[in-house]
C-alpha cells in the first residue's frame, strides 16, 4: 500500500467510526512496508473527515441498514473529495 492508500485507508475509517483495532493494524501494515503511521495523522484526518454511518457501536443503526442505504459505495461517495481516486484498489 503506498501513503495515498493509508491516507485513503485513514480517511474511510474515519468516516465509518471505524474501531482502535482497524489503527492498530493500519500502523503494522504501514510498518511493514517500511512507512511510519503517527497516530497523530489519525487524529488529523478524524478531526476532518464526518463520521457518516450511523451504525452500533457509535450509531443507533445497525449493519443491514447501512447496507440498505447504499453500503461501502454510499460511504465512499459521501467522501469522495477526501479520497485520492488515483490510488489502485484490490480490483486494480
Amino acid at each position: 500500500m503506498t501513503p495515498a492508500g493509508f491516507a485513503n485507508a485513514m480517511t474511510v475509517l474515519a468516516a465509518v467510526g471505524g474501531s482502535t483495532n482497524a489503527i492498530i493494524h493500519l500502523c503494522a501494515v504501514a510498518g511493514r512496508r517500511g512507512l511510519i503511521l503517527p497516530l497523530r495523522d489519525f487524529g488529523s484526518v478524524s478531526a476532518r473527515v464526518p463520521v457518516v454511518v450511523d451504525v452500533a457501536p457509535i450509531g443507533t443503526g445497525l449493519m443491514p441498514d447501512l447496507a440498505a442505504a447504499g453500503g461501502a459505495p454510499a460511504v465512499l461517495a459521501s467522501v469522495s473529495a477526501d479520497l485520492d481516486l488515483s490510488v489502485p484498489t484490490a480490483s486494480g
